[in-house]
């Protein structure tokens, strides 16, 4: 079975679809009965993460950067999808995701489509008239001839559904992890504790509040740091390192920048808790790669996966306020067995959910259920 992946960008600094698709498509390659190939563009690529892209054909991007714009991927295309089994979509709004769309229509090809968020209300409140007129215009044809759509939780069904045609189905579907975090051993540094933040600094994420925590009670006058791990989007509102320093807290706050897989792992091993207070997560990757690694998480009600990790007694979820965040995080930090005991419910939690073997096999069992 061939399988086609087209996706606008696999670079590091465009964060969740980006990170999870090299797992993907090695993951299915790896099984007996599928053939997977990568179709993306250069946008935002630097020289190292060129080279992990044996399994896939890039062509180059132009302005409108914000779209995509890549001529020379209409014609491999054209010449990639007839010979293809399914055609697998990540992400709208796009060129290269429109272009896939209607020539996989235009073949006879199934589609299926993650959008992985790009259709959850926050997203689309985002310039709301222009991406509902790109869905309606634009993509409309494309969309309405796919098969399938695929979600990651709930949360993100609730944003497909007004899309969803006669006849199309919608897949849940998990979203794997580094499978060395499973066996990451915890030596969280209480001598020197910190909470971390990993991922993408977006406006979404909302790290200001976080940072605001540390100089609310019960955490003014601890020793509490917070370690921020990840690049800061350009297109932020506000100053990180400004905030930090305004409000007195330039000892008790680092930022690492991009972290790699080992540096990743060694933070989530040493440190007390993971905290996400964002305001909307169609999944949540960094939140599933904290629980693998069995370190206590704290997220808020508006990440994909943490309403049904917190009913599992696998997270703790708090409120996306400063005063709030202080209070459970300060709960947390006082309860070390608490949080060794929720850390060990939480890699349990994930290796029945999150393993990378899992998901490929499922997804496969889904493209062979739409080639029959």
């Amino acid at each position: 079975m061939r399988v086609l992946h087209v996706i606008p960008s696999v670079a590091r600094r465009d964060g969740g679809p980006s990170e999870i698709v090299h797992p993907l498509i090695d993951g299915l390659n790896r099984l007996p009965n599928v053939d997977a190939l990568l179709v993306t563009t250069d946008k935002g690529l630097d020289v190292s993460e060129r080279r992990d892209l044996s399994r896939a054909v890039v062509t180059r991007a132009r302005r409108p950067n914000r779209w995509t714009f890549s001529p020379a991927l209409v014609g491999k295309l054209r010449q990639l999808i007839p010979a293809v089994d399914v055609v697998h979509v990540h992400s709208v709004h796009t060129f290269p995701t429109t272009a896939a769309l209607r020539l996989a229509a235009t073949a006879g090809v199934p589609a299926v489509v993650q959008p992985h968020g790009a259709l959850d209300d926050y997203h689309l409140s985002q310039r709301r008239l222009l991406k509902q007129a790109y869905l309606r215009w634009v993509d409309g044809r494309g969309l309405a001839s796919a098969r399938s759509f695929i979600v990651s939780s709930d949360r993100e069904r609730v944003g497909v559904e007004p899309l969803r045609r006669p006849g199309q189905d919608v897949w849940e579907l998990s979203l794997g992890v580094d499978s060395k975090l499973f066996e990451t051993p915890r030596d969280p540094t209480f001598a020197d504790p910190f909470v971390l933040f990993l991922g993408r600094v977006t406006e979404k994420k909302q790290l200001d509040r976080l940072i605001l925590a540390l100089s609310r009670d019960p955490l003014r006058e601890s020793t509490l740091k917070l370690v921020v791990a990840g690049p800061i989007d350009p297109r932020l509102g506000w100053d990180p390192v400004t905030l930090v320093s305004e409000a007195g807290l330039s000892d008790r706050v680092l930022f690492m920048g991009t972290v790699g897989p080992n540096e990743r792992r060694r933070l989530l091993s040493r440190a007390v808790a993971f905290v996400l207070p964002s305001r909307d997560e169609s999944f949540g990757v960094a939140v599933a790669e904290a629980l693998a690694a069995a370190c206590p998480v704290i997220a808020t009600q508006a990440v994909g996966i943490a309403p049904a990790a917190a009913h599992a007694g696998a997270l703790w979820l708090s409120s996306d306020t400063p005063d709030g965040l202080a209070r459970t995080v300060g709960a947390l930090v006082a309860m070390p067995d608490m949080g060794a005991h929720v850390g060990v419910r939480a890699r349990q939690y994930a290796q029945a959910r999150f393993s990378w073997h899992a998901v490929v096999q499922q997804l496969a069992d889904q493209y062979q259920g739409l080639t029959a």
